[in-house]
C-alpha cells in the first residue's frame, strides 16, 4: 500500500523543507562535526555519502518503477478476471437455457438471447447440419446477407477436412468458423467475423466454450426429437403406434362433430401371416411388415393416420372421407398389397389382406368406431379372407379381388401372384 501518492507531492515538499529549516542548526552541526573528522583522519566522508544517497535514490526510484508496473500488471489482470468471471457467468446462463431447450425454436431463441451479449462486438451466425446440408438457424448481423448462398458447399467441405485434421477453428472467406462436434459428426457450424489474420486467444476461448454448449444443446435436440418419434412412430413400419393414433382419432372424431363432416377408418391384418413367420422366419415377417408400411405412405394423404395396431393388424383413419370414397380406398389397397411383391433369400414373396372399412356418422367415439372396423375386419374373415367388407350398419357387403389363398393362407411365388392379381 503507497503511503504518498501523485496528488501528495505538494505536501510531502513542504515538511521536508520544513524538516530541514527546524533541524537546520543540528545539521549544521553535523556538517562542522564531518569536516572536522575529515581534517583529523584525511578522509572524503562528504562525497561518499553524496554518492550513497544518490545511490539509495535510484534504487528507491526503480523499487517505485517496477511497483508501477506490478500494480498495472494487477489492475490489467482484475481487468480481465473480472472479464472472464463475467463471461463464465453468461456461459453458465446460456448453458441453462441450451439444457432446457428441446426443440429447434427453443434453441433459436436462445441463440439470439445469448450471443449477442457473448460476442458484443462481433458478428455471428449460426448453421444447423441436416442430412448432409447446412441450413441457418440465426444471425445476428444487422442486414442478412446470403453469403452461405454461395459458400455453403466450401463450408461444408472445410469443416469435414478440419473436423477429420483435428483442428478447432478455421478461417473461411472473412469468418472464423467453428464446427460443431458431437459424437464424432458434425451437428452445426458457428461463425464469427474475423478482424484479422489471427483470433485473439481469448475470443478463441469463448468459441469454444459456447460452441461445445450449442453442440450439445443441438444434438440434445436431435435426441429428443428421436425419442419422441419412437414414441409415436413403430420404427419397422414408420406408422403410429396405438395409443396416440387412439388419440388422434378421437380429435378427429370431434373436429368431424364440430364441422359435421365425416371420417372413416380401414382395419386389415395380413393374411397367414403366422405361417410366414413359422416358415420363413421372423426376419423375413419383419421385411413385409416394413414393405407394408412404406405401400401406406406411398397409398395414403399425409393427413391419413396410419397406425399399427397389433402385429400385423393396421388401423387407418381417413378424415373428411365418406363411405364411398373409404370404400375405394381400401379397394385400392387391397389390390395394391396383392401385387406387392417382397424378395426373401432367392424368392418373391407376396401377401393378402382382409380389410374391414367403416364410416362414423358423427357421434361415436373413438373405441366404438375402432370396434366396428374391427369386426368389419372378421367379417372379411369369415368371408374368405382377402376381401374389403364393411360392418353390419354397412349391410356387411364383400368385395374379393380375383383368385382364392392356397392352404396355407398365403399366396404362393410371384408367378402365382402375377395370375391372381391380374
Amino acid at each position: 500500500m503507497r503511503l504518498i501518492v501523485r496528488r501528495d507531492a505538494p505536501l510531502a515538499a513542504a515538511l521536508i523543507c520544513a524538516a530541514l529549516v527546524v533541524f537546520q542548526q543540528s545539521i549544521r552541526s553535523l556538517l562542522t562535526t564531518a569536516r572536522q573528522i575529515e581534517g583529523s583522519y584525511n578522509l572524503d566522508l562528504l562525497p561518499g555519502l553524496v554518492i550513497l544517497m544518490v545511490m539509495y535514490a535510484f534504487h528507491q526510484y526503480g523499487k517505485y518503477e517496477e511497483t508501477k508496473r506490478l500494480a498495472a500488471a494487477t489492475a490489467t489482470e482484475t481487468v480481465q478476471l473480472r472479464q472472464r468471471a463475467h463471461e463464465l457467468e453468461q456461459l453458465s446462463r446460456c448453458g441453462q437455457v441450451l439444457g432446457r431447450a428441446l426443440s429447434l425454436d427453443a434453441l433459436r431463441v436462445a441463440v439470439w438471447r445469448y450471443i449477442p451479449e457473448l460476442l458484443p462486438q462481433a458478428e455471428a451466425w449460426l448453421l444447423l447440419s441436416r442430412d448432409g446440408h447446412f441450413e441457418v438457424l440465426a444471425d445476428t448481423r444487422p442486414e442478412s446477407e446470403p453469403w452461405w448462398e454461395h459458400h455453403l458447399d466450401e463450408v461444408a467441405r472445410a469443416a469435414d477436412e478440419n473436423v477429420n485434421a483435428g483442428a478447432a477453428v478455421f478461417a473461411c472467406d472473412t469468418w472464423w468458423c467453428y464446427p460443431l462436434v458431437a459424437q464424432d459428426g458434425v451437428v452445426g457450424l458457428l461463425g464469427v467475423a474475423a478482424a484479422g489474420s489471427q483470433m485473439p486467444a481469448g475470443l478463441h476461448r469463448l468459441i469454444e466454450a459456447l460452441g461445445s454448449l450449442l453442440a450439445i444443446a443441438i444434438r440434445n435436440i436431435q435426441l429428443f426429437a428421436q425419442v419422441k418419434n419412437e414414441s409415436i412412430h413403430d420404427p419397422l413400419t414408420a406408422c403410429v403406434r396405438r395409443a396416440p393414433a387412439a388419440e388422434m382419432l378421437a380429435s378427429e372424431l370431434r373436429r368431424a362433430r364440430r364441422f359435421r363432416s365425416a371420417v372413416s377408418a380401414i382395419m386389415f391384418d395380413l393374411d397367414g401371416f403366422k405361417h410366414i413367420n413359422d416358415q420363413y422366419g421372423h426376419q423375413c415377417g419383419d421385411r413385409i411388415l416394413a414393405e407394408v408400411g412404406r405401400l401406406l405412405n406411398r397409398q395414403l394423404r399425409s393427413s391419413d393416420i396410419k397406425c399399427r395396431y397389433g402385429g400385423d393388424e393396421f388401423l387407418l383413419v381417413l378424415p373428411e372421407t365418406q363411405a364411398e370414397g373409404a370404400r375405394q380406398v381400401a379397394e385400392s389397397l387391397q389390390t395394391a398389397i396383392c401385387a406387392l411383391v417382397v424378395p426373401w433369400r432367392g424368392e418373391q414373396l407376396h401377401v393378402t389382406a382382409s380389410i374391414g372399412v367403416v364410416t362414423g356418422d358423427g357421434e361415436l367415439e373413438a373405441e366404438d368406431l375402432i370396434g366396428r372396423a374391427d369386426r368389419a375386419l372378421y367379417a372379411a374373415k369369415r368371408a374368405g379372407r382377402n376381401c374389403v367388407c364393411g360392418d353390419d350398419s354397412d349391410g356387411a357387403s364383400v368385395s374379393h379381388t380375383p383368385g382364392t389363398l392356397d392352404h396355407r393362407g398365403a399366396l404362393g411365388p410371384i408367378a402365382e401372384a402375377s395370375r391372381r392379381c391380374a
